[in-house]
Protein backbone atom coordinates (compact mmCIF):
# COMPACT_ATOMS: atom_id res chain seq x y z
CA UNK A 1 0.00 0.00 0.00
CA UNK A 2 2.84 2.67 0.98
CA UNK A 3 4.44 2.07 -2.57
CA UNK A 4 1.30 1.93 -4.46
CA UNK A 5 0.87 5.46 -2.35
CA UNK A 6 4.39 7.00 -3.52
CA UNK A 7 3.13 6.37 -6.81
CA UNK A 8 0.03 7.88 -7.28
CA UNK A 9 1.60 10.88 -5.65
CA UNK A 10 4.71 10.69 -8.22
CA UNK A 11 1.65 10.42 -11.38
CA UNK A 12 -0.12 13.58 -9.06
CA UNK A 13 3.15 15.70 -8.81
CA UNK A 14 3.82 15.42 -12.54
CA UNK A 15 0.61 16.09 -13.46
CA UNK A 16 1.03 19.21 -11.75
CA UNK A 17 4.08 20.42 -13.73
CA UNK A 18 2.40 19.53 -16.98
CA UNK A 19 -0.44 21.79 -15.95
CA UNK A 20 1.65 24.75 -14.71
CA UNK A 21 3.72 24.30 -17.64
CA UNK A 22 6.74 22.86 -16.74
CA UNK A 23 8.57 21.47 -13.24
CA UNK A 24 10.13 25.18 -11.70
CA UNK A 25 11.51 26.37 -8.57
CA UNK A 26 9.18 28.75 -8.26
CA UNK A 27 7.34 29.03 -5.06
CA UNK A 28 3.25 29.52 -5.56
CA UNK A 29 0.60 29.40 -3.28
CA UNK A 30 -3.17 30.16 -4.52
CA UNK A 31 -3.86 29.87 -8.23
CA UNK A 32 -3.50 32.12 -11.58
CA UNK A 33 -6.44 33.58 -13.19
CA UNK A 34 -8.29 31.31 -15.68
CA UNK A 35 -6.26 30.18 -18.99
CA UNK A 36 -2.84 31.81 -17.25
CA UNK A 37 0.04 29.30 -16.82
CA UNK A 38 3.52 29.59 -15.76
CA UNK A 39 6.90 28.12 -17.24
CA UNK A 40 10.64 28.63 -16.05
CA UNK A 41 12.69 30.85 -18.09
CA UNK A 42 16.51 29.66 -17.19
CA UNK A 43 19.46 31.70 -15.02
CA UNK A 44 19.68 35.32 -14.87
CA UNK A 45 21.95 37.97 -12.82
CA UNK A 46 20.07 38.43 -9.25
CA UNK A 47 18.65 41.64 -9.35
CA UNK A 48 19.42 42.71 -12.61
CA UNK A 49 16.94 44.21 -14.77
CA UNK A 50 14.98 42.48 -17.39
CA UNK A 51 12.33 43.59 -20.48
CA UNK A 52 9.50 41.87 -22.52
CA UNK A 53 9.22 42.87 -26.06
CA UNK A 54 5.21 44.48 -26.65
CA UNK A 55 4.07 41.04 -27.12
CA UNK A 56 6.01 39.18 -24.66
CA UNK A 57 7.38 36.99 -27.22
CA UNK A 58 10.86 38.18 -26.46
CA UNK A 59 13.02 38.87 -23.12
CA UNK A 60 15.86 40.87 -22.71
CA UNK A 61 18.16 40.53 -19.24
CA UNK A 62 21.09 39.89 -18.02
CA UNK A 63 22.95 36.49 -17.45
CA UNK A 64 26.88 37.03 -16.82
CA UNK A 65 26.28 39.45 -19.78
CA UNK A 66 22.99 41.09 -21.81
CA UNK A 67 20.67 38.52 -23.57
CA UNK A 68 18.12 38.18 -25.51
CA UNK A 69 15.62 35.23 -25.48
CA UNK A 70 12.84 33.77 -27.81
CA UNK A 71 10.14 32.24 -25.37
CA UNK A 72 8.53 30.17 -27.86
CA UNK A 73 11.89 28.79 -29.05
CA UNK A 74 13.67 28.81 -26.21
CA UNK A 75 17.19 29.99 -28.19
CA UNK A 76 19.04 33.02 -26.39
CA UNK A 77 22.14 35.04 -27.65
CA UNK A 78 24.85 37.27 -25.91
CA UNK A 79 24.37 40.89 -27.28
CA UNK A 80 27.50 41.89 -25.19
CA UNK A 81 29.37 40.61 -22.22
CA UNK A 82 28.72 44.14 -20.26
CA UNK A 83 25.61 43.52 -16.95
CA UNK A 84 23.33 46.44 -17.85
CA UNK A 85 21.64 48.72 -15.01
CA UNK A 86 18.64 49.48 -17.27
CA UNK A 87 16.86 47.93 -19.98
CA UNK A 88 13.72 48.84 -22.13
CA UNK A 89 12.22 47.19 -25.40
CA UNK A 90 10.88 50.21 -27.90
CA UNK A 91 7.40 50.39 -28.68
CA UNK A 92 7.56 48.51 -31.84
CA UNK A 93 9.69 45.70 -30.97
CA UNK A 94 12.63 46.60 -33.24
CA UNK A 95 14.95 48.19 -30.65
CA UNK A 96 16.41 47.52 -27.40
CA UNK A 97 17.62 50.44 -25.17
CA UNK A 98 19.95 49.69 -22.86
CA UNK A 99 22.24 51.75 -19.81
CA UNK A 100 25.77 50.29 -18.52
CA UNK A 101 26.89 52.35 -14.86
CA UNK A 102 30.54 51.78 -13.85
CA UNK A 103 32.55 53.63 -11.28
CA UNK A 104 29.93 56.79 -11.48
CA UNK A 105 29.99 56.69 -15.42
CA UNK A 106 26.69 55.76 -17.35
CA UNK A 107 26.33 54.55 -20.86
CA UNK A 108 23.40 54.44 -23.19
CA UNK A 109 23.51 52.19 -26.16
CA UNK A 110 20.63 51.32 -28.27
CA UNK A 111 20.68 47.95 -30.33
CA UNK A 112 18.60 46.13 -32.96
CA UNK A 113 16.87 43.21 -32.73
CA UNK A 114 19.48 40.91 -33.93
CA UNK A 115 21.52 42.46 -31.25
CA UNK A 116 23.80 45.07 -33.36
CA UNK A 117 24.81 48.21 -31.31
CA UNK A 118 23.06 51.12 -33.32
CA UNK A 119 24.08 54.11 -31.19
CA UNK A 120 25.80 55.13 -27.99
CA UNK A 121 26.25 57.93 -25.63
CA UNK A 122 28.66 58.22 -22.33
CA UNK A 123 26.91 60.21 -19.02
CA UNK A 124 28.29 61.29 -16.08
CA UNK A 125 26.74 58.96 -13.31
CA UNK A 126 24.82 56.22 -12.68
CA UNK A 127 20.85 55.12 -14.95
CA UNK A 128 18.58 53.44 -12.76
CA UNK A 129 15.72 53.32 -15.47
CA UNK A 130 14.52 53.19 -19.08
CA UNK A 131 11.28 54.05 -20.78
CA UNK A 132 10.45 54.86 -24.60
CA UNK A 133 8.65 58.11 -25.05
CA UNK A 134 8.33 57.48 -28.99
CA UNK A 135 9.81 55.52 -31.20
CA UNK A 136 12.95 57.39 -31.12
CA UNK A 137 13.03 58.58 -28.22
CA UNK A 138 14.71 57.47 -24.85
CA UNK A 139 13.71 58.34 -21.35
CA UNK A 140 16.95 58.00 -18.65
CA UNK A 141 17.33 58.24 -15.10
CA UNK A 142 20.56 59.68 -14.66
CA UNK A 143 21.88 59.80 -10.80
CA UNK A 144 25.19 61.37 -9.80
CA UNK A 145 26.88 61.12 -6.76
CA UNK A 146 29.74 63.15 -5.43
CA UNK A 147 31.78 62.80 -2.13
CA UNK A 148 32.71 65.10 0.18
CA UNK A 149 33.58 65.53 4.02
CA UNK A 150 30.41 66.91 5.04
CA UNK A 151 28.17 64.03 2.89
CA UNK A 152 27.47 63.88 -0.64
CA UNK A 153 26.06 65.44 -3.48
CA UNK A 154 23.14 63.81 -5.08
CA UNK A 155 21.97 64.66 -8.18
CA UNK A 156 18.82 63.47 -10.37
CA UNK A 157 18.29 64.16 -13.81
CA UNK A 158 15.94 62.82 -15.99
CA UNK A 159 17.37 62.75 -19.60
CA UNK A 160 15.88 62.35 -23.14
CA UNK A 161 17.97 61.04 -25.95
CA UNK A 162 17.08 60.42 -29.55
CA UNK A 163 20.11 58.30 -30.03
CA UNK A 164 21.64 61.13 -32.24
CA UNK A 165 22.05 63.89 -30.78
CA UNK A 166 23.28 64.77 -26.87
CA UNK A 167 20.73 63.96 -24.53
CA UNK A 168 19.27 66.91 -23.18
CA UNK A 169 17.63 67.17 -19.60
CA UNK A 170 14.13 67.42 -19.00
CA UNK A 171 14.04 67.13 -14.91
CA UNK A 172 16.92 68.57 -12.25
CA UNK A 173 17.24 67.88 -8.94
CA UNK A 174 20.02 68.52 -6.39
CA UNK A 175 20.49 67.58 -2.99
CA UNK A 176 22.55 67.01 -0.03
CA UNK A 177 23.32 63.43 1.73
CA UNK A 178 24.20 62.62 5.20
CA UNK A 179 27.82 61.26 5.73
CA UNK A 180 25.74 58.15 7.82
CA UNK A 181 23.16 58.31 4.63
CA UNK A 182 26.17 57.46 2.62
CA UNK A 183 27.50 55.43 4.71
CA UNK A 184 23.98 53.26 4.63
CA UNK A 185 24.51 52.32 0.97
CA UNK A 186 24.58 55.06 -1.52
CA UNK A 187 24.07 52.13 -4.53
CA UNK A 188 21.01 51.00 -2.84
CA UNK A 189 19.04 54.66 -3.33
CA UNK A 190 20.55 55.32 -6.94
CA UNK A 191 18.71 51.61 -7.41
CA UNK A 192 15.35 52.93 -5.97
CA UNK A 193 15.46 56.43 -7.67
CA UNK A 194 13.70 55.56 -10.75
CA UNK A 195 10.47 56.74 -12.65
CA UNK A 196 7.62 55.45 -14.79
CA UNK A 197 6.10 56.91 -17.36
CA UNK A 198 2.39 57.35 -18.07
CA UNK A 199 0.91 55.22 -20.96
CA UNK A 200 -0.08 58.63 -23.20
CA UNK A 201 4.38 59.56 -22.60
CA UNK A 202 3.46 62.84 -21.00
CA UNK A 203 3.72 62.57 -17.56
CA UNK A 204 6.49 60.49 -15.29
CA UNK A 205 6.09 59.45 -11.48
CA UNK A 206 9.48 59.46 -10.27
CA UNK A 207 11.20 59.11 -6.56
CA UNK A 208 13.50 62.08 -5.72
CA UNK A 209 15.50 61.42 -1.85
CA UNK A 210 15.15 64.36 0.63
CA UNK A 211 17.86 64.28 3.53
CA UNK A 212 16.78 66.93 6.14
CA UNK A 213 19.72 67.23 8.66
CA UNK A 214 17.87 66.54 11.66
CA UNK A 215 15.45 64.33 10.80
CA UNK A 216 15.21 60.53 8.87
CA UNK A 217 15.92 60.09 5.09
CA UNK A 218 13.02 59.45 3.11
CA UNK A 219 11.34 59.60 -0.60
CA UNK A 220 9.16 62.25 -1.96
CA UNK A 221 7.11 60.60 -5.08
CA UNK A 222 6.61 63.15 -7.67
CA UNK A 223 4.06 63.88 -10.57
CA UNK A 224 6.39 65.62 -13.52
CA UNK A 225 4.57 66.59 -16.36
CA UNK A 226 6.95 66.58 -19.40
CA UNK A 227 5.16 69.23 -21.74
CA UNK A 228 5.00 71.90 -18.74
CA UNK A 229 7.99 71.03 -16.99
CA UNK A 230 5.82 71.56 -13.45
CA UNK A 231 5.85 68.30 -11.00
CA UNK A 232 3.59 68.25 -8.18
CA UNK A 233 4.61 65.90 -5.28
CA UNK A 234 2.18 63.13 -4.47
CA UNK A 235 3.70 61.24 -1.41
CA UNK A 236 6.37 61.20 1.47
CA UNK A 237 7.28 57.62 1.77
CA UNK A 238 10.08 55.28 3.43
CA UNK A 239 13.51 54.18 1.30
CA UNK A 240 11.98 50.89 0.83
CA UNK A 241 9.25 51.93 -1.42
CA UNK A 242 9.38 50.39 -5.02
CA UNK A 243 8.06 54.17 -6.10
CA UNK A 244 4.76 54.75 -8.12
CA UNK A 245 3.07 53.09 -11.28
CA UNK A 246 0.28 54.35 -13.32
CA UNK A 247 -3.18 52.42 -13.70
CA UNK A 248 -4.81 52.05 -16.89
CA UNK A 249 -5.09 55.04 -18.59
CA UNK A 250 -2.86 56.93 -16.02
CA UNK A 251 -5.90 58.59 -14.31
CA UNK A 252 -4.77 57.17 -11.08
CA UNK A 253 -1.57 56.10 -9.58
CA UNK A 254 -0.12 53.00 -7.14
CA UNK A 255 2.14 53.38 -5.16
CA UNK A 256 3.57 52.19 -1.99
CA UNK A 257 5.02 53.54 1.67
CA UNK A 258 7.61 50.70 1.83
CA UNK A 259 6.18 49.39 5.34
CA UNK A 260 2.83 49.14 5.59
CA UNK A 261 0.62 49.73 2.53
CA UNK A 262 0.37 50.20 -0.87
CA UNK A 263 -2.63 53.38 -1.97
CA UNK A 264 -4.17 53.60 -5.27
CA UNK A 265 -4.80 57.53 -5.27
CA UNK A 266 -6.23 59.91 -7.87
CA UNK A 267 -3.38 62.50 -8.21
CA UNK A 268 -5.00 65.76 -8.89
CA UNK A 269 -8.02 65.48 -6.27
CA UNK A 270 -5.28 64.08 -2.90
CA UNK A 271 -8.05 61.61 -2.84
CA UNK A 272 -7.41 57.45 -1.83
CA UNK A 273 -9.36 55.17 -3.71
CA UNK A 274 -8.04 51.98 -2.50
CA UNK A 275 -5.39 50.76 0.45
CA UNK A 276 -3.46 47.18 -0.32
CA UNK A 277 -2.17 45.68 3.00
CA UNK A 278 1.30 45.43 1.48
CA UNK A 279 4.32 47.78 1.86
CA UNK A 280 5.14 48.05 -2.01
CA UNK A 281 8.35 47.40 -1.85
CA UNK A 282 8.31 45.89 -5.34
CA UNK A 283 5.44 47.22 -7.82
CA UNK A 284 4.55 46.28 -10.89
CA UNK A 285 1.29 47.12 -13.04
CA UNK A 286 -0.41 46.03 -16.44
CA UNK A 287 -0.46 48.04 -19.22
CA UNK A 288 -4.31 48.12 -19.24
CA UNK A 289 -4.11 47.78 -14.87
CA UNK A 290 -6.38 44.33 -14.55
CA UNK A 291 -3.21 43.04 -13.34
CA UNK A 292 -1.09 44.24 -10.06
CA UNK A 293 2.06 42.65 -8.48
CA UNK A 294 2.88 44.26 -5.59
CA UNK A 295 5.41 42.21 -3.33
CA UNK A 296 5.20 38.83 -4.79
CA UNK A 297 1.41 39.35 -4.78
CA UNK A 298 -0.32 38.65 -7.90
CA UNK A 299 -4.08 41.04 -7.78
CA UNK A 300 -6.37 39.93 -10.67
CA UNK A 301 -9.32 43.05 -10.72
CA UNK A 302 -8.52 44.23 -7.09
CA UNK A 303 -8.40 40.57 -5.66
CA UNK A 304 -5.27 38.87 -4.80
CA UNK A 305 -5.06 35.17 -6.27
CA UNK A 306 -1.72 34.05 -6.33
CA UNK A 307 1.65 34.96 -4.11
CA UNK A 308 5.10 34.05 -5.19
CA UNK A 309 8.23 34.63 -2.79
CA UNK A 310 7.78 38.45 -1.50
CA UNK A 311 10.90 39.54 -3.37
CA UNK A 312 10.13 38.67 -6.51
CA UNK A 313 10.55 41.40 -9.01
CA UNK A 314 7.99 41.39 -12.47
CA UNK A 315 7.57 43.10 -15.80
CA UNK A 316 4.47 43.01 -18.15
CA UNK A 317 4.19 42.97 -21.38
CA UNK A 318 2.49 45.47 -23.37
CA UNK A 319 0.05 43.34 -25.16
CA UNK A 320 0.05 39.54 -25.43
CA UNK A 321 -0.80 38.74 -21.54
CA UNK A 322 2.63 37.73 -20.49
CA UNK A 323 4.68 38.56 -17.09
CA UNK A 324 8.14 38.24 -16.55
CA UNK A 325 9.03 37.21 -13.01
CA UNK A 326 12.64 37.03 -11.52
CA UNK A 327 13.07 35.60 -8.21
CA UNK A 328 17.01 35.41 -7.28
CA UNK A 329 18.67 34.24 -9.88
CA UNK A 330 16.17 32.98 -12.07
CA UNK A 331 13.32 34.22 -14.18
CA UNK A 332 10.36 32.89 -15.35
CA UNK A 333 7.36 33.90 -17.47
CA UNK A 334 3.67 34.02 -17.03
CA UNK A 335 1.66 33.61 -20.07
CA UNK A 336 -2.45 33.61 -20.84
CA UNK A 337 -3.26 36.77 -19.07
CA UNK A 338 -6.07 38.28 -20.51
CA UNK A 339 -5.95 42.00 -20.50
CA UNK A 340 -8.92 44.35 -21.25
CA UNK A 341 -8.02 47.09 -24.23
CA UNK A 342 -11.69 48.24 -24.63
CA UNK A 343 -11.34 51.40 -25.14
CA UNK A 344 -8.54 52.53 -27.80
CA UNK A 345 -7.95 56.52 -28.41
CA UNK A 346 -8.05 58.26 -31.45
CA UNK A 347 -4.80 60.82 -32.27
CA UNK A 348 -7.23 64.00 -31.84
CA UNK A 349 -8.34 62.46 -28.32
CA UNK A 350 -4.77 61.94 -27.21
CA UNK A 351 -4.01 65.46 -28.07
CA UNK A 352 -6.67 67.04 -25.92
CA UNK A 353 -5.94 64.75 -22.79
CA UNK A 354 -2.51 65.86 -22.46
CA UNK A 355 -3.11 69.21 -23.16
CA UNK A 356 -5.65 69.37 -20.63
CA UNK A 357 -3.35 67.87 -18.38
CA UNK A 358 -0.41 70.34 -19.37
CA UNK A 359 -3.19 73.04 -18.50
CA UNK A 360 -3.96 71.02 -15.40
CA UNK A 361 -0.15 70.90 -14.46
CA UNK A 362 0.03 74.53 -14.81
CA UNK A 363 -2.79 75.68 -12.62
CA UNK A 364 -5.09 77.20 -16.00
CA UNK A 365 -7.88 74.80 -15.34
CA UNK A 366 -8.82 72.84 -11.99
CA UNK A 367 -9.21 69.02 -11.68
CA UNK A 368 -13.27 69.39 -11.84
CA UNK A 369 -12.26 71.21 -15.04
CA UNK A 370 -10.24 69.15 -16.29
CA UNK A 371 -12.74 65.69 -15.27
CA UNK A 372 -15.56 67.47 -17.33
CA UNK A 373 -13.51 68.37 -20.63
CA UNK A 374 -12.27 64.46 -20.00
CA UNK A 375 -16.32 63.65 -20.21
CA UNK A 376 -16.71 65.57 -23.49
CA UNK A 377 -13.95 64.40 -25.17
CA UNK A 378 -15.34 60.65 -24.39
CA UNK A 379 -18.73 61.26 -25.84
Amino acid sequence: MPRLYFLYLCIFLLLQCIITGGCTHLQMSGVLPSGASVSEIGNCDANAPFDLDMKGENIVYADSGLKIRNLGSGRSRMICPDTPSALAWSPDGSRIAAAFSRENEGTLRLYGFEGELQAEVKVPGNISSLAWRSRTDVLAMNIRVRQFSFGANLVEALLQWDGVSEPKRLIFFDNTLKPSTVKQGKDYLIRRLTFKLSPLGDEVLFVNVLDPPLFPTYFRVFLHNIDSGKAREIAKVSLDSGGGAFLGAGESILFGDGENRSLISDPWKDIMLRAIPTPGREVAVSSGGRYIMLDGNLYFEGTRTASFQESCRSNFSAFGGHMAVECGDRLYIVSGLKEDFSVKLQPKEIARIKELRKLLSDGLITSQDYRRSLEKTAQ
